[in-house]
């Protein structure tokens, strides 16, 4: 597992670097996912395929969207110690929509601007 992450993280960040630090690695293929926008003509399926890439090389590297899961649990549960039964219920969709959020902000605001309130 260890070096499908390493060849993950070289895979996304066009060539990697030496030496570095696992957490390291975590944290930076997170940054990129959070990071990620369009670029001026690039079609919103490239878009998405590059976003999707970067997000799942976070998630090989134990770093995963969803990073405020906790917040948003207790948002969602109305408890600060919720059962597994209602963290399972409610764990998916809460990344799905951070990780949609984060997509969105990160689209052409030429394009999309509309679609980001205060942008």
């Amino acid at each position: 597992m260890a070096m499908l992450k390493i060849f993950q993280y070289v895979a996304t960040t066009a060539g990697g670097s030496d030496n570095v630090d696992p957490t390291m690695m975590g944290v930076n293929a997170q940054r990129k996912a959070y990071t990620c926008k369009q670029k001026e003509n690039q079609s919103n399926a490239e878009y998405l395929q590059a976003f999707m890439q970067l997000s799942r090389t976070a998630r090989f590297c134990d770093y995963p969207m969803g990073a405020s899961l906790s917040r948003l649990v207790k948002k969602k549960t109305g408890k600060s110690d919720p059962t597994l039964a209602e963290l399972k219920a409610v764990e998916e969709k809460i990344v799905e929509k951070e990780m949609a959020m984060v997509f969105i902000l990160g689209a052409d605001k030429k394009q999309y601007g509309s679609y980001c309130p205060g942008q």
